[in-house]
């Protein structure tokens, strides 16, 4: 995907660049050369290492480290931004094959770029229920591929494109489906999706006599 769809470009210039970069020396200067933690200002109140996104399809990954920031934009086949913290909250970053950019945290898991842009960190552990698996709304049957907190929902048999998703805590899921727009999934034990477009999805189970799921209680009409 190119990187003008995934933020438009808005470049940083002249004095506003200067002073961005500078203010982030400062800091990093003194926090490099002070004993006292107080005095290291720049270094973000929280950990932003994982991989973020803005709705499932774009996966680049954010690794801060003596507030440096590298972000890895491997998934798009492009070379890596490299950056700096500013304060306590936000970062300046240059791409290479682009522009700079100054981007704000609104909060640990949700981050603003000055030109619009936003990016939702991804959750990596483990969701309440299960997600890699067949599910069904009791006429069509879609499965879910879930690697690394990123989904694919598979469409097929309603001859759509697949939605691309992500994990946004334990027990909930966002899903944008081409030409449908993006919905919020609900997690609930033992196998259900409840989406926010009032319709709910039930884990499949394969109920083919002789199968062993047949022994399942959900299994019953085996």
């Amino acid at each position: 995907m190119r990187f003008t769809r995934f933020m438009t470009a808005v470049a940083l210039t002249g004095v506003a660049l200067v002073s961005a970069l500078g203010a982030a020396s400062t800091a990093s200067a003194a926090g490099s050369t002070s004993s006292n933690p107080a005095a290291v200002t720049a270094a973000l109140g929280f950990n932003v290492n994982g991989p973020w996104t803005d709705n499932g399809v774009a996966r680049p990954v954010i690794t801060v480290a003596a507030n440096q920031v590298i972000i890895d934009m491997s998934y798009a086949h492009r070379p890596n931004g490299v950056g700096t913290v500013l304060d306590a909250s936000s970062i300046v970053v240059r791409f290479p094959d682009a522009d700079t950019y100054i981007g704000t945290f609104l909060s640990p898991t949700v981050l603003r770029w000055n030109n619009g842009a936003q990016w939702q960190k991804v959750y990596t552990g483990a969701p309440v229920i299960g997600l890699d698996t067949t599910w069904t709304n009791g006429i069509t049957r879609h499965h879910i591929s879930h690697v690394n907190g990123f989904l694919t929902v598979d469409m097929s048999e309603l001859h759509r494109p697949n939605g691309a998703g992500y994990v946004v805590n334990a027990s909930t899921i966002r899903v944008t489906f081409p030409g449908q727009g993006t919905i919020t999934g609900t997690l609930q034990l033992p196998g259900i999706i409840k989406w926010s477009n009032n319709t709910q999805w039930h884990e499949w189970i394969d109920q083919t006599p002789g199968n062993p799921n047949c022994l399942l209680p959900r299994g019953t009409f085996c």
